[in-house]
């Protein structure tokens, strides 16, 4: 079974980045948000958080396709 991903299932979340950067960095939003411009170290931190859950949810997808596939781990 192959599984094809297109240009416009991508669209979405690029949709959504784009609004959730513009409440964050737009002058008019940040005020009836009550938000602020993210700065180096916020967005630094921000994008470690997501790479630790990027690559534990991977270690856990590789652990359970090795389960299934009735493979050793140790």
């Amino acid at each position: 079974m192959s599984i094809a991903i297109s240009k416009c299932e991508s669209e979405p979340t690029l949709s959504g980045i784009n609004i959730q950067v513009t409440f964050v960095y737009l002058k008019p939003l940040n005020d009836l948000f009550h938000t602020y411009p993210l700065n180096a170290t916020d967005w630094a931190l921000s994008s470690a958080f997501a790479l630790v859950g990027f690559f534990v949810i991977s270690l856990e997808k590789w652990f359970w396709r090795m389960k299934r596939a009735g493979k050793e781990l140790a």
